[in-house]
C-alpha cells in the first residue's frame, strides 16, 4: 500500500499493491519512464490459443528472468533489488491469500467440522468471526507443516 498526496483535493490517496503503476512510483530507478507493471486483466495464451489469466507470480518470475542480448537493470540494483524482490514475493502471497479468502465457500471450507469444532465456538457460546482456513497445500501454514511432518 502506498500513499501519495493528491495535489487537487489535497488528500492522500491509496494505492494498493496491486495496481500497475505502484512499481514505477515504487522504483523509480528501475522505471524511469513510468511503465505499468502486472495487471489483474492481463492474458496469456497457451501454444493451442487458448487464453486465461496471467497470474502475478508468471508475470514477475518472467520479468525477472535474464535475458541475451538485453540490458538487465535490476542487475545492477544492488539492494534496491532485494528489495524489489521482496516486495513482489510479499504482493504473490498477498493475492493467494485473498484467493482462499474469497473462496472460502468453492474451496469445501465448510466440510471441515472437527477444525470448527477444535476451534470451541460451541462450547464456549460466541459466535467465532470469519475464519479463513487454508488448505493443506498451502506452503508455510500450520496444516502444511503437520502433513509434512506426519509422512517423514
Amino acid at each position: 500500500m502506498l500513499l501519495f498526496l493528491d495535489r487537487k483535493k489535497k488528500s492522500l490517496k491509496v494505492i494498493k499493491g496491486f495496481d500497475p503503476n505502484v512499481n514505477a512510483l515504487l522504483y523509480p530507478l528501475f522505471f524511469p519512464k513510468g511503465a505499468s507493471g502486472y495487471n489483474i486483466n492481463m492474458k496469456k495464451t497457451n501454444e493451442s490459443g487458448k487464453t486465461s489469466r496471467l497470474t502475478m507470480r508468471e508475470y514477475y518470475s518472467h520479468q525477472l528472468q535474464m535475458r541475451d542480448n538485453s540490458f538487465f537493470i535490476l542487475k545492477y540494483g544492488g539492494m534496491l533489488t532485494q528489495q524489489y524482490i521482496i516486495d513482489i514475493f510479499t504482493r504473490i502471497e498477498h493475492e493467494r491469500l485473498e484467493f482462499h479468502r474469497k473462496n472460502q465457500a468453492s474451496l469445501k471450507i465448510a466440510k471441515y467440522k472437527t477444525l470448527m469444532d477444535s476451534l470451541g465456538a460451541e462450547q464456549t457460546g460466541i459466535s467465532p468471526g470469519m475464519y479463513v482456513v487454508l488448505p493443506s497445500t498451502y506452503q508455510g501454514s500450520p496444516r502444511n507443516m503437520v502433513t509434512i511432518f506426519l509422512y517423514y
